[in-house]
């Protein structure tokens, strides 16, 4: 996407109001919160500084639904700029601080003390899908053990909000600053065999005790993962599992954050895990972003909120 992109990253004041994709025209589509026309993109060289990362509103790469439009997205209040904010679990894109409902799209709350919009409880994108999120191939259940019937590299997604049947598409493999400035090395899925994350919940409420400074801002996460073979009994095994900060720094999750009791297995062959743990950041801040991966695996992006 000669794309537009001096407009990805502002509110979308003023842009056309739309209900689908085919609304818009050539290079846009229809954001699904806002319902405004937005540039699209097909990569982070598309994107300005300010909303640098390239993902559909669900959070896949543009190549994973050819669907659903990709636009670009900011990650942090500080790359914003021009006292915006980064609305990261509404519209995803840098707008002012939000005065009143109206401000945050369809159903969606203004939390006026704050200036952050609430994240919506289920929202379709207007792409000519109707919103499938990946590949539409496989059926499958959302609730199993993953990659449940999907075969490594993929894991199943939800095509309705809230219900098990699903479909098999690729997990993520992001590409934020963290990743690209950092040493995790690239995945393929069709020649690597290292353990794939498919789930990363940002949790609440954040466990300040974690924190050794207790004027530190603890922000909680979980990631889930699976493995060819079985994860080892206690997590001092686990190894190759990362946390990347911004500037690409590496830090061993298992032996820096993660606690005995925070690492969990699951199904009889014991080759899905889930990891608790808590980052701790500086005071004030309201967000970070953040990404987890295994060596030999992918790499996952994820924004998490206080």
């Amino acid at each position: 996407m000669a794309f537009l992109i001096v407009a990805c990253g502002s509110t979308g004041t003023g842009s056309t109001g739309c209900t689908s994709d085919t609304e818009c025209g050539a290079n846009k589509m229809c954001h699904p919160q806002l319902k405004t026309c937005q540039p699209t993109c097909k990569g982070s060289v598309d994107c300005p500084s300010s909303a640098k990362t390239c993902k559909t509103y669900a959070g896949a790469d543009y190549s994973a639904d050819s669907g659903v439009a990709a636009f670009c997205q900011c990650s942090t209040d500080a790359i914003c700029g021009g006292g915006q904010v980064c609305q990261s679990g509404s519209s995803k894109i840098c707008t002012a601080k939000c005065t009143a409902n109206a401000d945050c799209g369809t159903g969606v709350t203004c939390d006026t003390a704050t200036g952050y919009c609430g994240t919506p409880v289920a929202v379709v994108d207007a792409g000519v899908d109707a919103g499938t999120p990946v590949d539409a191939g496989t059926p499958c259940t959302t609730t199993n053990n993953q990659p449940d019937v999907c075969g490594y590299g993929k894991a199943c997604f939800e095509v309705t909000p809230n219900v098990a049947v699903g479909v098999c598409g690729p997990a993520a493999n992001d590409t934020c600053s963290n990743i690209t400035s950092s040493d995790h090395g690239t995945w393929n899925p069709a020649t690597n065999t290292g353990p794939v994350i498919f789930n990363v919940v940002n949790v609440t409420p954040d466990v300040q005790a974690d924190c050794a400074d207790a004027t530190s801002t603890p922000f909680t996460v979980q990631v889930f993962a699976y493995s060819n073979s079985a994860f080892p009994d206690n997590k001092s095994n686990l190894s190759g599992f990362f946390y990347y900060t911004t500037t690409g720094t590496k830090f061993d999750i298992p032996l820096t954050y993660l606690k005995p009791s925070n690492y969990q297995r699951f199904g009889a062959d014991n080759k899905v895990m889930g990891a608790t743990f808590t980052l701790c950041a500086a005071s004030g801040l309201s967000s970070i972003q953040t990404a987890f991966g295994f060596t030999n695996g992918n790499a996952v992006c994820a924004t998490l909120t206080h």
